[in-house]
């Protein structure tokens, strides 16, 4: 098991966790904002996390959007 250091940089913040688990559990933790942002439709916006993470030399991490709008482009 690959061991990540997570570090909290802002008391909201929320630290990743898995939505499912079990044998058949997440692939990935879901990434929580530390506020509430709104963006208009195609706009771009560092939103922050709040946290550091702390990987191993030999693993790295992939954000990604899961949003069904963002597969729309909203």
């Amino acid at each position: 098991m690959v061991s990540i250091k997570v570090k909290k940089l802002d008391m909201a913040a929320q630290v990743p966790r898995y939505a499912h688990v079990g044998e058949f559990g997440d692939l990935a933790a879901d990434l929580y904002a530390c506020a509430g942002v709104t963006l208009a439709a195609g706009a771009t916006l560092p939103v922050t996390t709040g946290i550091a993470l702390e990987f191993p030399a030999t693993h790295g991490a992939l954000v990604e959007d899961r949003s069904g709008l963002a597969v729309r482009g909203v």
